[in-house]
């Protein structure tokens, strides 16, 4: 881990820096980074096999906000590693007009837990700012008329 004051950046995968299989998704980097008490997971092209076996190996996944992996495919973003993770946020970097991501599947499980998703094809550029007393907000491109975004 790297620690700079409040901030800590931690590599949860691949494992010891292990790369299991030829495929380029599944070892592809997870890293979580947390300011104070604030967690962000960012998932890489991470799936669901690979999720499974990093749920085994780190008790504690939760985070406030989690940028979803694989662009949101139906491969990745598993209803137990949501049921580890329960952010209160989601990003979701899929590319405007592609019938596949984000799946409906992954928006469905995302939407089932409560979860607020902003996505870059709809929302545009998303960023989360993170005070010195541990709330956040949410700017993003477009402004949403059901949520403000501040304070999660």
């Amino acid at each position: 881990a790297l620690e700079l004051g409040k901030t800590r950046l931690e590599i949860l995968w691949p494992p010891s820096g292990e790369f299991k299989t030829p495929d380029y998704n599944l070892n592809s980097l997870v890293i979580r980074v947390s300011y104070g008490s604030t967690r962000i997971l960012l998932m890489g092209d991470l799936q669901q096999a690979a999720e499974a076996e990093l749920v085994a190996q780190i008790p504690d996944l939760r985070s406030d906000i989690l940028k979803v992996g694989y662009h949101g495919s139906r491969l990745a973003t598993g209803e137990a590693f949501l049921d580890r993770v329960r952010p209160k946020a989601a990003v979701i970097s899929a590319k405007p007009r592609d019938p596949e991501k984000p799946h409906r599947d992954v928006l469905r499980k995302l939407s089932k837990g409560g979860i607020t998703v902003y996505r870059i094809d709809q929302d545009g550029h998303v960023r989360f700012t993170i005070f010195p007393n541990l709330t956040w907000t949410v700017e993003t491109d477009r402004i949403r008329a059901s949520d403000d975004g501040r304070n999660r």
